[in-house]
């Protein structure tokens, strides 16, 4: 058996161990043992932030998030169901326990982490700008957009926005509902900079760059994303932290990374 072969041959070994684990422990955590009496794990996610998660023109739910729920449920041997709500209401969500977990490129921060438990990181990012192309001649880091005579549009209730208030307070800033309400007030001209997560914004570039959308390729926050569960089950994040290890061990966080960062095909799946 080949080194690769062999590699795979111990993920598999050691994803039934987890499974069986999880079958023979009595003593599993309230979400833990939740899921699998149900069988089923609920993920909340806002499928509006692709690569991360957007709906696809069959009504499904795709992206590097969704298949990293994907994974987490084959693993646990229950069925994924995906439940779509606004970013703002995944963590209120969490903690009344309508869901099992929140996978939605939620950034780790103090304030969410006084409310839920984060596992992870599972993937570094961090903020940066999509500006209109008779912009960016002007614009070479996002400190040039702290003018008054800018508007920048960014998701409400997210980082983004709280990066635009903190780094540039003197120019004008838009919220709305969603990374995809955004980007329509850029390209309609109302805004003439949108923040948000760097995978995003390059995506959003090459799909808008025949109208005239550009990107900065250097990020200016430092964000980690994790996966967010209801405080209280500490069995229920040692077997996802112990989860993402092997998924990183064995190179599948790498060829999702590829998958959803590095090849533009999916977008073809996109709805309009």
């Amino acid at each position: 058996m080949s080194h690769k072969g062999l590699q795979r041959f111990w993920a598999l070994v050691l994803c039934v161990a987890l499974v069986l684990g999880l079958a023979a422990v009595g003593w599993a955590g309230p979400v833990l043992a939740r899921i699998q009496q149900r069988g089923e794990l609920r993920v909340g996610t806002e499928p509006n932030f692709p690569p991360l998660e957007a709906r696809a023109k069959d009504g499904s739910i795709i992206g590097f998030d969704m298949d990293l729920a994907r994974h987490i449920a084959r693993a646990m041997g229950v069925k994924l169901k995906v439940v779509a709500m606004p970013l703002k209401e995944l963590l209120p969500a969490l903690e009344r326990g309508e869901l099992d977990m929140a996978i939605s490129g939620l950034t780790i921060t103090p304030k969410r982490n006084l409310k839920v438990v984060f596992v992870g990181p599972y993937l570094m990012a961090g903020q940066t700008a999509l500006v209109r192309r008779e912009v960016a001649a002007k614009v070479r880091s996002v400190a040039d957009l702290n003018r008054s005579r800018y508007t920048v549009v960014a998701s409400a209730d997210t980082t983004a926005a709280e990066a635009v208030r903190r780094l540039l307070p003197k120019a004008r800033l838009i919220t709305v509902p969603g990374e995809d309400r955004a980007i329509k007030l850029l390209l309609a001209g109302k805004a003439q900079a949108m923040v948000a997560d760097l995978p995003f914004c390059t995506v959003m570039a090459f799909r808008h760059r025949d109208q005239g959308l550009l990107h900065l390729d250097t990020p200016f926050t430092f964000e980690p994303l994790g996966i967010a569960i209801a405080q209280g089950d500490p069995d229920l994040a040692n077997w996802l932290a112990n989860f993402l290890t092997l998924l990183r061990g064995t190179g599948i966080l790498d060829r999702m990374g590829e998958r959803w960062f590095r090849d533009a095909s999916w977008m073809k799946q996109l709805a309009p």
